[in-house]
């Protein structure tokens, strides 16, 4: 829900908006990108 705060992959704290048609394209750090691929694989 907008305005609530999530924890990142790295560690980071944002505040979640509304997403938009073209969030899916925003950049991710390499820690994250990193952290999530290594989920994916661990789950599969």
């Amino acid at each position: 829900m907008p305005g609530q705060e999530r924890s990142t992959l790295c560690g980071r704290t944002i505040s979640v908006d509304r997403a938009t048609e073209v969030d899916w394209r925003a950049a991710t750090c390499e820690v994250c990108w990193s952290e999530a691929k290594a989920r994916r694989d661990a789950a599969g």
